[in-house]
């Protein structure tokens, strides 16, 4: 016969049981164990919040910075294009390309 097989079928019996443990003014080993897992999962659950909230600032924080570098980046290839002919391609010099010793 199952250990639990007893409290489930005689509920009367079971609570009476716990009636009397409250009633001597103890916790049960049970209710006293189950107590500090929720205590200690409530604080792992806070821990985490605070964790994934500093992770999406941090995710928007590298995404705008993405972004400004990829428009400043835009903007330096547009730059030559604007610049007309004082500007000129390395390796190039009076129209003459540059050739090694």
């Amino acid at each position: 016969m199952p250990r639990n097989a007893l409290p489930q079928r005689h509920l009367d019996l079971k609570n009476l049981f716990h009636e009397k443990v409250r009633a001597h003014g103890d916790i049960p080993d049970g209710e006293r164990r189950l107590r500090r897992e929720v205590a200690r999962l409530k604080r792992l659950r806070e821990d985490d919040t605070e964790k994934f909230r500093q992770l999406r600032n941090d995710n928007e924080a590298l995404v705008r910075a993405l972004n400004l570098s990829q428009l400043e980046n835009e903007q330096l290839r547009q730059k030559p294009a604007n610049l007309g002919s004082n500007v000129r391609v390395l390796g190039e010099q009076s129209g003459r390309t540059l050739t090694g010793p």
